[in-house]
């Protein structure tokens, strides 16, 4: 665990014993959050109709920018609230953003709903989750594993990889149980275990299918990771993150021009990827020769690596012990630009670009028992669409060339052997009427290019049958020593 967890860890320790010696000679406790249409109450004045609540338990510390969820709150109005201790607020203003949170007592489906902050008193605030109507039923659970406020560059760190953290997130782990009593609603809770997502890498891999006039490709992103916690085998994942849409343009070898990348953030939209480890997506790109792509959602470290084809940069930021999620595959649109047809100088790309991805929850195996967790996990961003395959589009001649499993210069020759045949073709006639003896020369010349052209492609036809007429002549030779042996 990394030292900076370890102190988020201690300090976390040490707040949940308060609260739990609080809960211990407070017992189950009411609070009346509630609100007329145009004004709330405010999170001292909530807090304080609990009699067990102290505010001296919640002492100003510039030093402590951790966000703690010391309460919530359902309205008369059908709202919920949430009530926070944030040591710096009087001198690092934080705001909280997100809760992970299911509800129910486990935490399957659970997800992020976003806060708005209704109310600062000193160091505690008051804040609604957006979009969460109370339910009717008797007993209902908030089920919270990590609460997140945004990064700030003056007290968070960078990633030292070309990541980006969006925001930070702090863990929870607790239930909520909320039962109306008399009319009223009552609390209760009680402490659950969470996983900890102590590092984590974005990047992506491009799958291509070269064309002669575009490429069909598809990008698929992924993020790896480590936790506070071994697990021998990763059964499940939840990953939550938005996409939008971007434009850019490639050289022929598929490297980003700089200055051209353009994201479309006003179009992006969220998503969620539930993943299993027998789960798997595959992808057909076409052209020419249809390609067939497909990969597992969940690897080990090491296991990933040696199946694709990482960049050094992407493979160091990938220790063997990490694991891997695939969560999101974007089909890209390529087109050649600049340099003429036969031999483009670049490509238009258009694909899309997921970011503020976030791991909720993963079902793993340890020491044969299986756990699931909510998962503590920072929002991050993957850097630039990874161009990992080098000769990403190629140009006509080395397409062709590909495409018939020839040289490059034999492409070219064979091309502009079939080009000029096709010239004199349609030439010869009209210039052997207007000049016989120039076109008899022609004529010559055609019948010898003819040759050599038939030739050629009787070797490239040669070449190509080799290795089948090795494997025949290899199947002969062990037919005939069998037979010799009966």
């Amino acid at each position: 665990m990394t030292s900076k967890r370890m102190k988020r860890y201690s300090i976390h320790v040490v707040f949940a014993l308060l609260l739990l010696i609080m809960s211990v000679f407070g017992g189950r406790y009411t609070l009346s959050a509630f609100a007329d249409a145009t004004q709330y109450t405010s999170a001292l004045q909530d807090l304080r109709t609990d009699a067990s609540f102290m505010p001296s338990a919640y002492p100003d510390n510039p030093k402590d920018h951790d966000v703690y969820l010391i309460q919530i709150a359902e309205s008369e109005r059908g709202e919920l609230f949430v009530y926070t201790y944030q040591p710096c607020q009087k001198t690092t203003y934080l705001i909280a953003t997100e809760l992970n949170m299911s509800f129910s007592a486990s935490v399957d489906g659970t997800d992020l709903h976003g806060l708005t902050l209704l109310d600062v008193s000193g160091t505690l605030c008051k804040y609604r989750v957006d979009g969460v109507r109370v339910s009717s039923a008797a007993v209902r659970y908030y089920n919270i594993t990590s609460i997140y406020r945004e990064w700030n560059k003056d007290i968070d760190p960078k990633p030292d990889n070309d990541n980006t953290t969006n925001e930070v997130a702090y863990p929870i782990g607790k239930i909520y149980i909320a039962e109306t009593v008399d009319g009223k609603p009552s609390y209760s809770q009680k402490t659950v275990d969470v996983i900890e997502i102590t590092d984590s890498y974005v990047g992506s891999v491009r799958y291509l299918n070269k064309s002669f006039f575009y490429a069909d490709a598809c990008d698929c992103f992924f993020i790896a990771f480590t936790t506070d916690r071994p697990m021998h085998a990763l059964y499940e994942a939840d990953v939550e993150f938005d996409y939008y849409p971007y434009t850019c343009v490639v050289d022929r070898n598929g490297q980003l021009q700089n200055g051209t990348f353009r994201p479309q953030l006003s179009n992006a939209k969220e998503d969620i990827a539930r993943l299993k480890a027998d789960g798997a997506t595959d992808v057909v790109l076409n052209g020419i020769k249809t390609k067939h792509y497909t990969w597992k959602w969940i690897h080990s470290g090491k296991d990933f690596k040696a199946a694709e084809n990482l960049s050094e940069e992407q493979a160091a930021n990938i220790p063997d012990d990490y694991w891997v999620l695939r969560f999101f595959a974007s089909e890209l649109s390529m087109s050649p630009v600049g340099g003429g047809l036969l031999n483009p100088s670049a490509y238009s790309v258009r694909g899309y670009m997921p970011s503020d991805i976030a791991i909720l929850r993963l079902k793993y195996e340890y020491m044969g028992k299986v756990y699931d967790l909510g998962a503590v996990s920072d929002k991050v961003t993957g850097g630039k669409p990874n161009m990992n395959a080098p000769g990403a589009v190629r140009d006509f001649f080395t397409w062709l060339a590909e495409m018939l499993g020839i040289p490059v210069w034999a492409a070219k020759a064979l091309f502009f052997g079939v080009l000029a045949l096709v010239v004199l073709a349609i030439a010869l006639p009209v210039l052997s009427l207007v000049f016989p003896v120039f076109g008899q020369v022609l004529k010559t010349v055609f019948s010898a290019l003819w040759t050599g052209v038939v030739w050629l492609l009787k070797g490239i036809l040669w070449l190509v049958l080799l290795p089948f007429k090795g494997i025949a002549a290899l199947v002969r030779k062990i037919r005939d020593k069998g037979t010799d042996g009966a």
